[in-house]
């Protein structure tokens, strides 16, 4: 999780999607068909990325822990580690510092990276390069 800004992952690209949907490319869409196109691969995902916690979910995943709770993943997580793109994306290596720049602007929330920005006291240096996702 610390090399992805991905919220989840496990569903067609959105080149099928925009495909099925639109017997189209996703590039050639215009920006209302972009975003059904987002909203259906997001609802299509198999698994959720949980930054903050550090932690992956299956998107089938019910179970709900209180603090303190040691029990280990539930059968639809668990199940994760059969499916060949869960395996294919945690395989990926970590990127070296200097190719995060190249991170997919897709992954990148520009709402959240600014409060963060003003909680550091850096949004000053943030506007001056002219930051956006």
């Amino acid at each position: 999780l610390d090399h992805t800004g991905a919220l989840g992952g496990g569903a067609p690209s959105v080149d099928a999607l925009a495909h099925r949907l639109f017997g189209r490319k996703y590039r050639t869409l215009s920006l209302q068909r972009k975003q059904r196109v987002k909203l259906l691969q997001r609802r299509e995902w198999k698994w959720e990325n949980q930054h903050g916690l550090g932690h992956v979910y299956s998107t089938l995943c019910t179970r709900t822990l209180e603090p303190g709770d040691i029990e280990g993943p539930c059968y639809f997580c668990f199940s994760l580690l059969n499916l060949k793109t869960f395996r294919n994306a945690i395989a990926i290596p970590k990127p070296k510092p200097e190719n995060y720049k190249f991170l997919n602007k897709e992954y990148c929330n520009e709402s959240l990276a600014q409060i963060r920005a003003r909680s550091l006291g850096i949004e000053d240096l943030i506007s001056e390069v002219n930051f956006e996702c």
